[in-house]
């Protein structure tokens, strides 16, 4: 019988995680540190260029490791038209975030990359999200009760105090932060 290979997550996202361990996908945490500037302008490029750097670093750290193992990265970020929604500095910029999406529809986009023994293959999945009108006082109700610091756009939408979701078109665990039916379906033919 054939040894699993070891898979390696290059993420400290306690969301992707989750959803890992969910699926029963054994892996091992992998912390990475890399330039996370980036030179194209269109969303889609942007998360997969931030990706590459995120996989190429990943090669690097786990040297001669890599041929015998899987490496999974992902980048994940919150567009309103071509502007980026990043991860909040502080409260301020928090809402500031939260009032600008309000009432309208935005898109999150991660890009996923995996090493299968070397051989790297990368995809993006995009959902469209929209939020109901948002009273300063419900950004200040969310904010005061949720961790939004590392959180692309501000805000978890698997969180117990989010009601501001009214519509969603696309991938709900991308939301969260990787794009799992769509992994597992191009996974098939590797033995996870």
């Amino acid at each position: 019988m054939k040894k699993k290979p070891n898979i390696f997550l290059a993420s400290s996202s306690p969301r992707r995680q989750a959803m890992f361990r969910f699926f029963n996908l054994d892996f091992k945490p992998l912390k990475v540190s890399f330039d996370e500037t980036f030179l194209s302008s269109v969303p889609e490029s942007i998360c997969l260029e931030i990706c590459q750097k995120k996989m190429s670093a990943s090669h690097d750290l786990l040297g001669e490791e890599v041929e015998k193992s899987i490496v999974v990265v992902a980048d994940t970020l919150v567009f309103l038209n071509e502007q980026i929604l990043g991860k909040p500095k502080d409260k301020d910029e928090a809402f500031k975030m939260l009032r600008l999406l309000s009432g309208k529809q935005h898109s999150v986009i991660t890009a996923v990359g995996y090493s299968n023994y070397g051989e790297i293959e990368f995809f993006h999945e995009k959902t469209l999200v929209k939020f109901v009108e948002l009273s300063s006082e419900m950004i200040e109700n969310y904010l005061d009760r949720n961790d939004y610091h590392d959180k692309a756009g501000s805000y978890a939408i698997q969180s117990d105090h989010n009601f501001f979701v009214e519509k969603i078109v696309g991938s709900y665990t991308n939301v969260v932060g990787f794009p799992m039916e769509s992994f597992l379906q191009k996974c098939k033919g590797i033995s996870i």
